[in-house]
């Protein structure tokens, strides 16, 4: 009998705290881009597990209830209580049920303060915002990453090995002792050359494990691109692993500069280049588009040769002829072919010298030698050309420094970038992490709206009221000073975790509100006053409230102090729960039931006047 009615009692409650949750993680369902790619299958689990765990709490443990919990019978009258309001076995939890109470009836006395009180925090609370920074997603600490090294174009293998030798000097601990970041390599693998050349190589790093070393893997790289040796004419980047074991190859930081000409793009770019060099936060900045291959070029001139009866076509063949040669018969021996290439010697060739005295046929059979219609030089040509929707683009990469957030350096970046001085026609967006870190933002800010709103719907449909859905989301933003709290205390950023955990904490929060509205809803329905009602409903409900924000912070207290490997991308998720669960819980205990007090005092005014006007006749 007792587990029926125990069953019954909080069976509205239960519910409407379940489908919440499932309101909650809708819309996280079908979110688009990289946000619903990376939360839809969170979002699939939670709801079949919360509603897999109504049917369990609906059958099975009120079963177990009934044949495992021991019947305690109380004898005597003196100090009796209520069986409807039994006090907590623990001491600690008596004397903390005696402290509530005191508070909450205080807390009825001064409605106005509380309230004021309540508001004041949350507003102090956003100006964390700001201070906290936002990133796209945190970086782990994995144990890898790699170190890019570019040499000018046209450098010799030779020497970017010499290069690379220098620098695993340097990185050897043993031979470099005053190398303390170095200590903590375990080894380095450098691969010379690449496909674009031998100018680029990457050196990959691997560090000893976390807990064999001092210092952490952003620790490390800020330190080694403090220390790095110099070399003339060399680039530096340190590239980090990413957030599911690829490397990270696109810097977090792109701009895209586009417009119709590409002079005005360079200097564009170089203007922004000035820019980030003096943002704090940013590292290993470079141009993408302003690089291009030296060459030997030979200009002709399109008058001289027009004057010999030549065109600037015929001279080129005649030179690309003699120096690559022509295929004019092919060789065939034992069921093979070989080319027959014909050109001048090489040692006619080889200097700027050989190539002036190439010996050009006009068509009136004049010769003439190529110096005389034609200039030579050596020349920095474009190896790569951007475009996008038929306009040329230019883009600045950047990484970003530790100490910083992705946030906190785009808009220093934002700001400085406004002051430059862009022709009309030339215009600039910011692309990589930025844009996923903008898309996904707004994705979860829409899902957190309709969140709440699906919430209300919920409410209003389990309580049969279009008001008191109002008194219970209240407590939404109770969680968030708590949240804000806790990722600035444990030196967190805004991002996906983090929001994914505050749209979680929307749909735990409304529980505790639910447990108590719901009970002293039906106290008052069998006769209590507004106050006895709502004082009493929360004295009952203290224990289950407090057992079930108990257990949530529990169960997240692995993920928040970093157990296990690469914690860092689900630890800003943790840390807002737990922050959000304890302020909310601390201050629904005492805020909602004010508020609905006053809603419900509202509600009787209303039918009162409503009644009066009816009974007056409606004049």
């Amino acid at each position: 009998q007792a587990a029926r009615e125990g069953t019954a009692e909080v069976g509205l409650a239960v519910m409407a705290s379940t489908f919440t949750i499932v309101a909650v993680f809708i819309p996280v369902v079908f979110m688009r881009g990289a946000s619903g790619r990376f939360y839809k299958e969170l979002g699939i689990t939670v709801i079949v597990s919360v509603l897999l765990s109504l049917f369990v709490s609906f059958t099975l443990d009120p079963m177990l209830s009934s044949r495992f919990m021991r019947v305690v019978r109380k004898k005597g009258r003196i100090g009796e209580k209520d069986p409807a309001s039994p006090s907590p076995p623990l001491p600690l939890f008596r004397s903390s049920a005696l402290f509530y109470e005191r508070i909450l009836t205080w807390s009825l006395d001064h409605r106005g303060k509380v309230l004021y009180g309540a508001g004041v925090i949350f507003l102090l609370s956003l100006l964390l915002i700001p201070v906290i920074g936002s990133e796209f997603l945190p970086t782990p600490d994995s144990g890898e990453f790699s170190i890019l090294l570019e040499l000018p174009l046209g450098s010799t293998i030779n020497q970017m090995n010499d290069v690379v030798y220098d620098v695993e000097e340097f990185l050897d601990a043993n031979w470099n002792k005053s190398c303390i970041p170095c200590r903590d390599i375990e080894y380095i693998f450098p691969i010379i050359g690449s496909a674009s050349g031998v100018e680029r190589t990457e050196i990959k790093i691997k560090l000893k494990p976390p807990s064999q070393r001092k210092m952490s893997q952003d620790e490390i790289i800020a330190r080694l691109r403090k220390d790095f040796p110099k070399f003339p004419g060399l680039r530096v980047a340190f590239i980090p692993v990413g957030a599911f074991g690829e490397e990270v190859q696109e810097s977090p930081i792109l701009l895209h500069i586009r417009g119709e000409k590409l002079e005005v793009l360079r200097s564009l770019a170089n203007d922004a280049f000035k820019v980030f060099s003096e943002t704090p936060g940013t590292a290993d900045i470079k141009i993408l588009s302003a690089r291009g291959r030296q060459e030997f070029q030979v200009k002709i001139d399109q008058k001289k040769v027009a004057d010999f009866g030549l065109g600037v076509k015929e001279v080129a063949t005649t030179i690309r002829s003699m120096v690559e040669g022509v295929i004019p018969a092919k060789l065939r021996e034992g069921g093979y072919e070989h080319d027959i290439r014909v050109h001048i010697q090489e040692s006619e060739r080889r200097t700027t010298e050989d190539l002036g005295k190439l010996t050009i046929l006009s068509p009136k059979g004049e010769k003439l030698q190529l110096q005389d219609v034609a200039t030579f030089g050596y020349s920095s040509g474009v190896t790569r050309i951007e475009r996008l929707n038929r306009t040329h683009q230019v883009t600045i990469a950047s990484q970003v420094a530790e100490g910083r957030s992705l946030g906190e350096v785009v808009e220093d970046l934002r700001l400085r970038l406004a002051q430059l001085d862009f022709p009309p026609g030339y215009t600039y967006t910011f692309g990589s992490q930025v844009r996923q870190m903008v898309e996904s933002f707004r994705s979860l800010y829409f899902a957190l709206f309709l969140s709440i709103v699906f919430i209300y719907m919920v409410l209003a449909s389990q309580f049969g009221s279009f008001i008191h859905p109002f008194t219970i989301m209240f407590s939404l933003p109770l969680a968030i000073p708590g949240a804000l709290l806790a990722l600035f205390l444990g030196n967190q950023t805004l991002n996906m975790m983090s929001l994914i955990g505050m749209i979680l904490l929307m749909g735990l929060v409304t529980k505790n509100a639910i447990l108590l509205i719901e009970f002293a809803m039906t106290l008052k329905e069998q006769g209590l006053s507004r106050r006895e009602a709502v004082s009493s409903a929360a004295s009952i409900r203290l224990r289950p409230i407090l057992m079930t924000s108990l257990t949530t912070i529990f169960g997240t207290i692995p993920l928040a102090i970093g157990l296990g490997s690469e914690f860092e991308i689900r630890q800003p998720m943790a840390i807002a729960i737990i922050g959000g669960m304890l302020s909310s819980t601390l201050l629904t205990l005492v805020v909602i039931p004010l508020v609905y007090t006053l809603i419900d005092e509202k509600i009787e005014a209303w039918k009162k006047s409503s009644f009066k006007y009816q009974m007056s006749g409606g004049v």
